[in-house]
C-alpha cells in the first residue's frame, strides 16, 4: 500500500558513470540485481522519473510512513569532509570513481507520496 514516505539520498546523474540513457540504466539493474536495495547503506535508480535524465541514489535514511512535516525537497552540494567519507561506498560499486567524480554528486532529502514519481531533484 502507498503512503508517504521521507528519503535522504546522495545523488548523481548516470552519465556520471556511463548510465546516460534508461535503456542503460535498465542493463545496469539486470547486471547488478542482487546488489541495489532501496534502503540505506544501498545503491538504486532514483525513484523519480527517468524519462529526461538518469540518476543513481545511495540511499542515507528512509522513513515510511513518514508522519513528520509534508513539504520536504532540498538538494545541495557535498562539502569536502562528506565527499571524502562517502568516496569508499561510491568506489565500491563503481570501481574506479575519483573524488573528482564526487563533485557531481548532491544530498538530496524530500518527502513524497510513494504511490507516485518520487521529487526529480538535483
Amino acid at each position: 500500500m502507498s503512503c508517504d514516505v521521507r528519503h535522504k539520498v546522495l545523488r548523481m546523474p548516470g552519465s556520471t558513470v556511463g548510465l546516460d540513457t534508461p535503456e542503460e540504466l535498465q542493463e545496469y539493474e539486470f547486471a547488478h540485481e542482487g546488489e541495489l536495495n532501496w534502503r540505506p547503506g544501498f545503491f538504486a535508480p532514483a525513484l523519480c522519473s527517468q524519462r529526461k535524465r538518469t540518476f543513481i541514489d545511495y540511499y542515507l535514511e528512509v522513513e515510511e510512513p513518514w508522519m513528520g512535516s509534508w513539504n520536504i525537497r532540498y538538494a545541495r552540494k557535498l562539502d569536502e569532509n562528506e565527499k571524502i567519507r562517502y568516496l569508499p561506498a561510491f568506489q565500491k560499486q563503481f570501481p574506479g570513481f575519483t573524488l573528482e567524480q564526487m563533485d557531481v554528486v548532491h544530498c538530496c532529502e524530500f518527502t513524497w507520496y510513494n504511490g507516485t514519481d518520487a521529487p526529480d531533484l538535483y
